[in-house]
C-alpha cells in the first residue's frame, strides 16, 4: 500500500516504549510518510504546538501523563484541536474506547499492531483530513461567490421591479400632465416613448421607432449641437439631463420643449438606462384656456394620485426632509403599527423610526432628492411601534421647489423576505441530503445539481449545468431503458426503479431512482425531478448473501449425493476385494485393479467435496508430510507440462508430525500446485518445500491467527505472473476467480483455506507481479517424527474365531457383500435391514452377538436412535458406527455410545481391522 504524493503527510508517534517507536517509525518511513516521534505526552504537546502534524498515533498507557490526558489537552488547545488522534492500545475494554472517542480521538488500533492495518487507517484518516480541508476551502469560496451573485441579482431585480412599479403607477399621472415620457438605452440607442407623444408632436409611437437618430432629425438644426453637448456631458458625469430646445411637429411647426432625463445605474455603478420627461413649455405662453386645460389635467392627476393613496396597495407618506411625517395612508400606518391620531399629533418621524445602521442610506437618499428631485428606491427597515422591524423598499420625489417636503412610496417586503428565507432553507436542505437530486429540462439538459449529486458522481455543479444528463451518466447500451422510463412518465407522471450509472471516474454504480414530471400552472410539462440513492454496496451485499445461500445449498446437495455414492461404492469395493481372492488370469486381475483404483478415487473425490461443502473433518491421524509431498511430486511430474520444472525439498530435516487427514492434505497441496501451473503458461519453476518452525510470542502478536508452539510450514512457490495487490485480499473468497469462464470455479483456494483453518492453521501469501507467488501453509505439529500404525505397511489381516456380528444397513448389496467378507474371515453374521429389525435380532441373540455394525442413515429408525436403544438394553454393547458422512457433530452426538467409526466406502482391511480393534477393547 502506498501514499499518493499529494497526500503525503507528517505523522507524530507518541509511545514511551523505544522499541515500539522504532518499529513503527521504520515501517511508516518505508511507506513514504514523514514521521516524528515523542516518548511522553508533554513532548508530544510541545511538538504539536510548534509544528502541527497531520496525524498523531498516541499510546494510551504512558507514565506521568497517559494518552487520555494528552488527547484531552491537545483537543482543548486551539492550535492542535483539529489534528486527528488515533489511540494505540492493548486495552480491549469498550469503556476505555468510548472514553477516548469522547475526548476527540478518531480511531483505535489494538496492539499487537498489524503494520498493514496501521498504514491503511493512517491512509484513510490522512485522506479524510485533506478532504475536509479542501471541502472547507471550497465551501468558503462558494459561499462568497453565491453571496455576491445573490446580492447582484437582488439589486438588479429590485431595480427592474421598482422601475416597472414606478412606471405603472406614474403612467396615469404623466399621461395627464401633458408630458412625453421616454426610456433610452444608451447601448442600443433604442428609445421607447409614452405619455402624450402623439398629442404634442402628432406622431404615433410606431412612427417614432427609429431610435435617438429619429429624434435628432426632429430637433431644430440650430439646437442639435447643444443637444449633443448636453448628452455627452450627461454620459460622462452621470448627472441628470436638462435642456430646452425646439422640436418639429408633424404639421411642420416648431414647439419649444423642456427635456429632463434621469439615469438608472446598475450594481457596478454603470449607466443602465435613462428615463425622462419632455414638456411642451409653449403652453405657458398660450391663453387662459390652455392654462385651464392644464389645470384640469392637474386635477385629474391629483385624483388619480388620491385614488392611489386610498387604495392601500402601497404605503404612501408626505414628509419633510427633516424627518417629520405630515400625511400617510392607512397602508403605511398598518405597516408600522401606529394609529392616525398619533400621526395627527406629529409623533411620527421617519428618521426616528429608522434603525441606526440605515442612517447612511437615508443621508444619500436625501442628497439625491435635493440634487435631482427623486431618489433611487432603496431597501431598509422601519421600527414598528411594538419594537419589531419591518423590511421595506422606499422611494420618493420632491413635491415643491422649496425642497422641504417629499412624497414617499413604501412597499412592505415581509412576505418577500420570508419567501426568500424559505427558498434559502429549502436550498440548504437539498444540499444536506445524501441523495443526488437532479432537475433536467425536457431536452435532458441539467438545470439543477445538488451537493449530494456532486458527492455521488464526482462532478461539480458548474461542470454539468446545461449538459445532457444521458450522455453524462449512462452507457450507450443503457439508453434503451431510458426510453421506457420516458413513456412511463408521460403516462403516469412518475417512475421509480434501479438504474446502472457511471461516475466521473467511469466507475459503475447502481442507484434507486425516483422520477417525477414537473408541470407549470397550466399543467404543461416543464422539467423532470430525479432523486437517486446509491445502493451499490447494498446490491453487493445481497449478491454475497445469495452466494452464501448457494454455497449452503451446494453443501446440502453434496451431502445427499455423497451418502448415496458411498452406499453405491461400498459393495463395489468389497466385491472387488472378494474377487481378488479367487484365482484369475492376468488380464482379469489387471481389470480388477483398475476398478479398485477408480472406486477409491471416487471415494476420495466424495470426501474432497464434503470437506469443502460441509466442513467434514474426516479421520485424522499422525502423519509426516514427506510421503504426501512425494506423491504430489510424482503426480505433477507426470501430468504437468514439461516446460514447468518441479523441485521439492522436504527431506533435508526430520520433519515433525502433524495430525491430519491424508486426503485433505493431498487436496491442499494439489490445489496450490494447479494454481501455480496456471500462473506459468509459458513455463517456469514450481517448488514444494517443508520445514519445522517454532512460533514464539513475538510472531504470534504479529499474526492474529498464529499461536505459540510448533508448526510444519508447507511452501508452494512459482515464478509465474503474480497476483495484483488489489485482488490479493479476495483470492480465498468462494467463487472468486480471475480465470476465464469454464477454466476455473473459484473453489480451489477457498477449499484450501477451509481445510487449513479446520486444522487450526493459517496461510500466508507473498506475491509480486511478474516475479511469482509463494503460498505458505502453517499446520500445528508435534515435535516428534513417529507416526501411528495406520501408515505402516499392511500386514496379515486378522482372522475371526467364530464371533457373531450383527450387520445393520438398509442397502441390500452392502449387507450381502459385508456378510460374505466377514464369513470368509471366520465370523458369523446376522443381517438387519433397519433399526427395528436390528433391535428384534439383538433381543433374540443378545448373549451371542459380539459386535453391532450399524449404518447411521436408515429409514424407519435411524442409526443414532437405534444405538441409544441398544445401549439401554445393554450398556456394554460394542458398536461400530458406519456412515458416508462422518462428522465431528455426529461423533459428539454419539459420544461414548460407539467404540469407533467406519467411513463408507470401506475396504476389507478397514472392516477387519476396526472389528479386531473393537473385539480386543474393554
Amino acid at each position: 500500500m502506498s501514499f499518493n504524493n499529494h497526500e503525503k503527510g507528517v505523522i507524530l508517534i507518541v509511545d514511551d516504549t523505544p522499541t515500539n517507536l522504532q518499529m513503527l517509525f521504520d515501517f511508516l518511513e518505508d511507506s513514504g510518510l514523514n514521521v516524528v516521534v515523542a516518548e511522553d505526552g508533554e513532548s508530544a504537546i510541545e511538538m504539536a504546538e510548534y509544528a502541527p502534524p497531520d496525524l498523531i498515533l498516541l499510546d494510551v498507557l504512558m507514565p506521568e501523563m497517559d494518552g487520555f490526558e494528552t488527547c484531552r489537552r491537545l483537543k482543548t488547545n486551539q492550535i492542535t484541536q483539529d489534528i486527528p488522534v488515533i489511540f494505540l492500545t492493548a486495552l480491549s475494554d469498550k469503556v476505555d474506547k468510548v472514553k477516548g472517542l469522547k475526548l476527540g480521538a478518531v480511531d483505535y488500533i489494538t496492539k499487537p499492531l498489524e503494520h498493514e492495518e496501521v498504514l491503511a487507517r493512517v491512509n484513510i484518516h490522512l485522506r479524510l483530513q485533506n478532504l475536509t480541508k479542501r471541502l472547507t476551502e471550497q465551501n468558503q469560496r462558494l459561499e462568497v461567490e453565491v453571496s455576491e451573485r445573490k446580492q447582484i441579482e437582488e439589486e438588479q431585480q429590485c431595480q427592474k421591479d421598482e422601475l416597472a412599479e414606478w412606471k405603472n403607477r406614474y403612467e396615469a399621472l404623466i399621461q395627464a400632465s401633458g408630458q412625453i415620457i421616454y426610456d433610452w438605452n444608451p447601448y442600443t440607442n433604442e428609445v421607447t416613448y409614452g405619455g402624450n407623444l402623439e398629442q404634442i408632436l402628432g406622431y404615433s409611437p410606431k412612427e417614432m421607432s427609429g431610435g435617438l437618430n429619429q429624434w435628432l432629425e426632429l430637433i431644430h438644426p440650430e439646437d442639435r449641437n447643444p443637444f449633443q453637448q448636453e448628452n455627452n456631458r450627461v454620459l460622462s458625469t452621470k448627472k441628470p439631463f436638462h435642456l430646452s430646445y425646439r422640436v418639429c411637429r408633424q404639421d411642420g411647426t416648431y414647439i419649444t420643449v423642456e427635456d429632463k432625463g434621469y439615469f438608472f445605474l446598475d450594481s457596478a455603478g454603470n449607466i443602465a438606462q435613462m428615463a425622462g420627461f419632455i414638456i411642451d413649455i409653449t403652453k405657458r405662453k398660450r391663453a387662459e384656456e390652455e392654462r385651464e386645460q392644464a389645470f384640469r389635467a392637474l386635477q385629474e392627476s391629483e385624483a388619480r394620485f388620491r385614488r392611489l393613496v386610498e387604495s392601500n396597495i402601497i404605503g404612501i407618506i408626505l414628509t419633510e426632509l427633516n424627518g417629520k411625517i405630515t400625511e400617510a395612508n392607512d397602508a403605511f400606518l398598518q405597516m408600522v403599527g401606529y394609529e392616525r391620531e398619533e400621526l395627527l399629533k406629529g409623533k411620527l418621524h421617519w428618521d426616528k423610526m429608522t434603525p441606526a445602521e440605515y442612517s447612511g442610506l437615508d443621508e444619500r437618499a436625501v442628497a439625491e432628492l435635493i440634487c435631482s428631485g427623486v431618489c433611487t428606491p432603496l431597501e431598509k427597515e422601519f421600527i414598528r411601534k411594538d419594537g419589531s422591524r419591518v423590511p421595506v423598499v422606499i422611494g420618493g420625489a420632491l413635491l415643491e421647489e422649496s425642497q422641504k417636503s417629499m412624497v414617499g412610496f413604501v412597499l412592505d417586503m415581509t412576505e418577500r423576505k420570508q419567501a426568500e428565507q424559505k427558498i434559502r432553507e429549502q436550498a440548504e436542505l437539498l444540499d444536506i441530503t445524501t441523495d443526488a437530486i437532479i432537475v433536467r429540462d425536457l431536452d435532458n439538459q441539467i438545470r439543477f445539481w445538488n451537493q449530494g449529486a456532486e458527492r455521488l458522481y464526482g462532478w461539480k455543479a458548474q461542470q454539468v449545468l446545461n449538459k445532457n444528463v444521458n450522455e453524462l451518466l449512462y452507457q450507450h447500451e443503457s439508453l434503451s431503458q431510458l426510453s421506457n422510463i420516458q413513456t412511463s412518465l408521460a403516462d403516469s407522471g412518475s417512475w421509480q426503479g434501479e438504474l446502472h450509472q457511471l461516475t466521473k471516474e467511469n466507475k459503475e454504480i447502481i442507484v434507486a431512482s425516483r422520477w417525477i414530471l414537473m408541470r407549470d400552472e397550466d399543467g404543461q410539462p416543464t422539467s423532470i425531478l430525479t432523486v437517486n440513492t446509491d445502493i451499490t454496496e447494498k446490491k453487493q451485499l445481497e449478491a454475497q448473501f445469495l452466494r452464501v445461500q448457494r454455497l449452503e445449498s451446494i453443501g446440502t446437495l453434496a451431502s445427499g449425493i455423497a451418502h448415496d455414492l458411498n452406499n453405491a461404492l461400498t459393495p463395489m469395493l468389497l466385491s472387488v476385494q472378494l474377487l481378488e481372492k479367487n484365482p484369475l488370469d492376468e488380464h482379469s486381475q489387471q481389470w480388477l485393479s483398475i476398478i479398485k483404483t477408480n472406486i477409491k478415487r471416487g471415494a476420495n473425490l466424495v470426501k474432497q467435496v464434503l470437506s469443502f461443502a460441509r466442513g467434514v473433518d474426516g479421520e485424522r491421524t499422525s502423519l509426516q508430510v514427506e510421503q504426501i509431498i512425494s506423491e504430489i511430486e510424482h503426480i505433477i511430474k507426470q501430468t504437468f507440462p514439461k516446460l514447468i520444472e518441479v523441485r521439492t525439498d522436504a527431506t533435508a530435516q526430520n520433519l515433525w508430525t502433524i495430525t491430519s487427514n491424508a486426503t485433505q492434505l493431498h487436496q491442499v497441496l494439489m490445489n496450490l500446485c494447479v494454481n501455480a501451473r496456471d500462473a506459468m503458461p509459458n513455463g517456469g519453476i514450481l517448488e514444494i518445500s517443508a520445514k519445522n518452525l517454532w512460533i514464539d510470542t513475538h510472531y504470534a502478536r504479529m499474526n492474529i491467527e498464529a499461536k505459540v508452539g510448533p508448526y510444519v510450514v508447507l511452501t508452494v512457490s512459482d515464478t509465474g505472473v503474480g497476483i495484483n495487490r488489489e485482488i490479493i485480499e479476495r483470492i480465498f473468497e468462494p467463487f472468486f476467480t480471475t480465470k476465464e469462464v469454464g477454466k476455473g470455479t473459484g473453489l480451489g483456494l477457498s477449499t484450501v483455506m477451509g481445510i487449513v483453518k479446520s486444522h487450526g492453521g493459517f496461510v500466508n501469501v507473498v506475491s509480486e507481479i511478474g516475479k511469482g507467488t509463494k503460498f505458505q501453509v502453517y499446520l500445528p505439529a508435534t515435535p516428534t517424527t513417529q507416526t501411528d500404525g495406520l501408515l505402516t505397511p499392511d500386514h496379515e489381516l486378522p482372522i475371526g474365531l467364530g464371533e457373531l456380528i450383527l450387520v445393520v444397513d438398509d442397502e441390500d448389496s452392502i449387507c450381502e457383500v459385508t456378510k460374505t467378507v466377514l464369513e470368509n474371515y471366520g465370523y458369523k453374521v446376522l443381517v438387519a435391514k433397519d433399526g427395528i429389525e436390528a433391535l428384534a435380532l439383538y433381543t433374540q441373540h443378545q448373549k451371542k452377538i459380539s459386535v453391532v455394525l450399524i449404518d447411521m442413515m436408515m429409514p424407519s429408525m435411524d442409526g443414532s436412535t437405534t444405538v441409544k436403544v441398544l445401549k439401554t438394553m445393554n450398556p456394554e454393547v460394542k458398536i461400530i458406527a458406519v456412515s458416508g458422512l462422518v462428522t465431528s457433530k455426529m461423533a459428539q452426538l454419539l459420544g461414548n455410545s460407539v467404540k469407533t467409526f467406519l467411513s463408507k466406502p470401506y475396504t476389507s482391511d478397514d472392516l477387519l481391522k476396526k472389528l479386531q480393534f473393537v473385539l480386543n477393547s474393554n
